[in-house]
């Protein structure tokens, strides 16, 4: 028909054929979620933004990740639902209670948010279609942050139905109908700030020193108090921010990697050994317009590792100074010990994709402060209170915190 051939997505935040990603599933198991940090890095990156947190907000989970000097942060291993896959993959920090996600009272008679989720059907009451469980977006309904009359995208919505749920739920806790919607929402910043503290202070970065990226259809709707409770004072929101992931997916280039076992004290590796291991991986993975190597290294006796950027002419002298800089920035310490590389791993690039983005609904809008809800083309924006929002000429908003 003329089109490109289809591409898949993989963990590790590359494209790979169909019929290669046939017979690699495990490379694919968190792809949705990856193609959403490829495109808040590269927004990122036109802001000037060196590191930043993102939270990707949809319907079933939010999902945290951290983009440092412009790239998404990757690490190898892993688990997908208790199964370990040793292979690299894109950080992400998942959290069950989306937008779908069902308010209820657990035996104690406390208030529970999440992993049930309504689903895209019947989807919250909201929607109109028979449900009976408040979830978040109905909680979110009472509470007025979205402006029912002016949703986009042909999309209607029944806040009779929303209040209706809700109040059933109040009832059952003897509490007032918006205190317990402001708890749902408070539930879910909760645990999403907890994902993103996960990805960022304990890996080193200061969140009070970043950006957050939003997005997602409920990501611009939560940021302004995930912000505050990690002390950040910045939000990046982009424009087409609730099908940021599909930009991700546009822009990635072919990826195809490659990995063999070291296991050997970085001080026993010379230049012609790193040298060499490099190139047989490079084999391996065949022509491309760019290459990277990383070292999987530790201190002896560590149970976990970090990758660390190696070129083939390196030696294991400079691999380990370059991970104790690293360990440094990550841990705070460093250890008076041997460095141990476990791995050597290798991704080859295609050549990357252009990404042509218009600039979104805000050419025109002049700054607002909060407390505000903005409708958005694919998403809902709110603006509390001692926030101001800034429209960005290549289109979405930059929120900064004034008190």
């Amino acid at each position: 028909a003329g089109y490109p051939a289809p591409a898949v997505m993989t963990s590790a935040g590359g494209m790979r054929t169909a019929a290669d990603a046939a017979h690699t599933a495990a490379s694919l198991a968190l792809s949705g979620p990856a193609g959403g940090i490829l495109g808040a890095a590269h927004v990122a990156r036109e802001a000037g933004t060196p590191a930043a947190p993102t939270t990707d907000m949809g319907g079933t989970r939010p999902d945290a990740g951290l983009v440092l000097n412009g790239e998404p942060l990757s690490e190898p291993g892993g688990a997908i639902a208790g199964v370990p896959i040793a292979l690299p993959r894109v950080l992400v920090e998942t959290v069950s209670a989306g937008g779908g996600s069902i308010a209820w009272v657990d035996p104690g008679g406390a208030l529970r948010v999440g992993p049930r989720s309504a689903g895209a059907d019947p989807g919250p009451a909201a929607f109109g279609r028979g449900a009976t469980d408040a979830t978040v977006t109905d909680a979110h309904i009472v509470l007025g942050h979205i402006d029912a009359s002016r949703m986009s995208g042909g999309v209607t919505l029944d806040p009779s139905a929303a209040h209706r749920v809700v109040d059933a739920l109040a009832q059952r806790l003897s509490a007032p109908a918006e205190r317990v919607a402001r708890a749902t929402v408070a539930a879910v910043d909760a645990a999403m700030a907890r994902a993103l503290r996960r990805v960022s202070v304990e890996r080193g970065v200061d969140p009070r020193r970043c950006v957050l990226v939003a997005f997602g259809g409920g990501g611009p709707l939560h940021a302004c108090a995930l912000a505050t409770l990690l002390g950040m004072t910045r939000i990046l929101v982009p424009p087409h921010a609730g099908v940021l992931s599909a930009l991700g997916l546009a822009m990635a280039p072919e990826r195809r990697d490659a990995m063999r076992s070291v296991m050997r004290h970085a001080d026993q590796l010379d230049r012609a050994s790193v040298t060499a291991m490099c190139e047989e991986l490079a084999a391996r993975t065949g022509e491309g317009a760019e290459r990277r190597w990383w070292a999987h290294a530790r201190y002896v006796g560590q149970g976990h590792e970090l990758d660390v950027p190696v070129t083939p002419e390196d030696d294991g002298a400079t691999i380990a100074a370059r991970f104790a800089t690293l360990h440094t920035a990550r841990a705070g310490f460093t250890l008076e010990r041997p460095v141990e590389v476990v791995s050597l791993r290798h991704a080859t690039f295609g050549a990357p994709r252009e990404a042509r983005v218009g600039s979104g609904s805000t050419d025109g809008a002049a700054p607002l402060r909060g407390p505000a809800v903005v409708p958005l083309p694919d998403a809902a924006m709110r603006v509390e209170a001692g926030w101001r929002a800034t429209p960005l000429p290549t289109g979405g908003y930059m929120m900064e915190r004034s008190t």
